[in-house]
């Protein structure tokens, strides 16, 4: 991460990614307060790179919205989970499998907070986009 961005700068997309790989690593540690850090510098950064609409952007905040769920911040967490979810249609339409996980993820969210009906909204669609895309490949 070090050499990427003392060779890119410290706002290059790459630099983004190692954030957000780092982050990664550090949640599985159990590390939040860093990994959030780490998470909220790398979407920062792939913002004012490529823009809001953008998979790295998805990426940083599917991660974000992991640790919010973690840590029982629920509103913060629905949040990120709907910005990911929304972004990943826009870039790769409403039934790529990409967001078959983010869904998931989000009815699970969905039933912590006791909001039932949009956890089975979210169930049923990751389901639906499953079966579209192994009957059509």
């Amino acid at each position: 991460m070090e050499i990427d961005r003392s060779y890119f700068g410290p706002n290059n997309p790459a630099v983004a990614i190692d954030l957000d790989n780092v982050g990664a690593a550090l949640f599985k540690e159990h590390n939040y307060r860093e990994s959030e850090r780490l998470f909220q510098e790398a979407l920062a950064i792939s913002e004012k790179a490529h823009g809001a609409q953008h998979p790295d952007v998805a990426d940083a905040l599917s991660n974000l919205a992991e640790l919010y769920a973690v840590e029982r911040r629920y509103p913060e967490a629905k949040a990120a989970y709907q910005r990911t979810i929304g972004i990943r249609e826009a870039v790769f339409g409403k039934t790529n499998p990409r967001l078959i996980a983010n869904l998931r993820a989000y009815a699970h969210l969905m039933r912590k907070m006791e909001d039932y009906a949009e956890a089975e909204k979210a169930d049923v669609r990751a389901l639906g986009i499953e079966v579209r895309n192994s009957l059509h490949p």
